[in-house]
């Protein structure tokens, strides 16, 4: 179920002002409540935490908010697996004295499970350099264990087109294998995309979906999502998708994540980038994309 802050306050006043004559139902309900604001209170401590030890560029406390097994899909490229190289890439950055602003959008909660969507800002301005500028969207899964939540996976994308010559962190090593359970949809999501359908590729989003492709903000709902679709399909560049891995997340959501790449009409690589999607099963056992995010670079020269 998805809880937003409005939300939950509405329902636990509304639940305060019945307490005089509630049943044992009512009760365990808001207890439920009670729990619910608890957990969303120290996602946001985490999110706090996180921009605070940003901003005073202390990255071992950064990448103390992740699990120790967690992994980084970072906007600027390439795949980061463990605490320990998300704390070196984290140390790397901020070498040009960072500042970030984040932004939390809307919370998926599900038991010790989480997912968080939202926005940031960075500014950096690194010694001898120009000031440079940048912002786009993240979206985390987060695990609870011992009562503290961390980060267990995380993807992070440019709004907007970066300036030449920024340094990507290309793909290294063999191509992960693709163990995904969810192949069936993104082998029908590229079929459909390499064959300018951009109304059935929709259709495997939920009416409000958020879909936050690379280089571009966040869409709303899945009319939006299409129209933006059809736009980028008259460029005739042909889209594969590798679906590498699943999660299963609980009452009825997964995870699933892995990697693209667009050929022009020409065949020449133009575009690779991963993607993290959160789907949801409908009554009929189908599942549609609710919440992703799609980074993306320059495929590198052959």
């Amino acid at each position: 179920m998805l809880y937003r802050t409005t939300a939950i306050a509405l329902a636990a006043t509304l639940l305060a002002g019945c307490a005089g004559d509630a049943n044992d139902e009512s009760q365990e309900a808001a207890d439920a409540v009670v729990a619910v604001s608890s957990d969303e209170q120290a996602i946001e401590d985490v999110r706090a935490y996180w921009e605070t030890h940003y901003n005073m560029h202390h990255a071992d406390m950064v990448a103390s908010t992740y699990a120790d097994s967690a992994w980084s899909l970072p906007a600027d490229g390439g795949l980061l697996v463990g605490r320990a190289a998300i704390e070196a890439d984290l140390a790397a950055g901020m070498e040009a004295s960072p500042t970030a602003s984040i932004t939390g959008r809307d919370l998926l909660l599900m038991g010790d499970l989480a997912v968080g969507m939202g926005t940031y800002e960075v500014t950096a301005a690194p010694e001898g350099g120009e000031s440079m500028n940048w912002s786009g969207t993240y979206l985390n899964v987060m695990t609870k264990a011992s009562g503290e939540w961390k980060i267990l996976g995380s993807i992070t994308n440019f709004d907007a087109a970066r300036p030449e010559g920024w340094p990507w962190n290309a793909p290294s090593g063999e191509a992960p294998a693709e163990e995904g359970t969810m192949k069936e949809i993104t082998d029908y999501y590229a079929t459909h995309w390499n064959m300018g359908h951009a109304s059935m590729v929709a259709d495997l989003y939920t009416e409000d979906a958020l879909q936050s492709f690379a280089n571009a903000p966040v869409l709303e709902g899945r009319a939006a999502i299409e129209d933006a679709m059809a736009e980028s399909m008259q460029s005739g560049a042909k889209l594969t998708i590798h679906d590498v891995g699943t999660m299963p997340l609980g009452e009825g959501w997964a995870a699933d994540g892995g990697w693209y790449q667009l050929d022009g009409p020409d065949g020449t690589a133009v575009q690779m980038g991963s993607y993290l999607t959160i789907l949801k099963q409908q009554e009929d056992g189908s599942w549609k994309i609710h919440r992703s995010v799609t980074n993306g670079q320059p495929a590198p020269a052959m």
